[in-house]
């Protein structure tokens, strides 16, 4: 069996139990982390969760889903006659921030991509729909990183 279709079934099985244990799930957190209505039980509830039912600073996230993540450089032959402008307009060869591109969000959008947090301010080619790309310094890095199944998730 090929790599790709093990990362299907894979897939396929993950949402299968997902929706199967989602109810129970959530049933469970709810008696574990009820919602804090009244002072009674915020003095029952221990500090640390206390704080993370209550955090207004917490970050939140939107599950996008699963897309496929390839990596690129600022070079001409990967880019256009202008490698270090993005579509943006922002120069990326001489930003500190982590740089993605893709069709589907808009400009400034702030995605996690499994372990990395990157900013969208390019565009793919257009036939790449679903299709996330992250600058990397080198084309040695863009190499290692490859062509990966990674779930997105959006700043809201």
């Amino acid at each position: 069996m090929t790599i790709q279709k093990e990362i299907i079934i894979l897939i396929i099985l993950t949402i299968i139990f997902g929706f199967m244990f989602s109810r129970a799930i959530n049933s469970y957190l709810s008696w574990k982390y009820p919602i804090v209505r009244s002072p009674k039980i915020v003095k029952r509830l221990k500090p640390q969760v206390m704080a993370s039912i209550i955090d207004p600073t917490e970050e939140k996230w939107e599950v996008v889903g699963w897309r496929f993540v390839t990596a690129y450089n600022a070079v001409e032959e990967q880019t256009d006659s202008e490698p270090c402008i993005s579509a943006s307009g922002l120069n990326v060869c001489e930003t500190d921030k982590v740089i993605c591109a893709s069709n589907e969000f808009e400009f400034g959008t702030i995605l996690k991509i499994g372990e990395r947090i990157c900013e969208v301010f390019d565009k793919t080619n257009a036939r790449y729909k679903h299709l996330v790309d992250i600058l990397m310094d080198s084309k040695q890095e863009a190499l290692n990183f490859g062509k990966q199944i990674l779930l997105i998730e959006k700043k809201l």
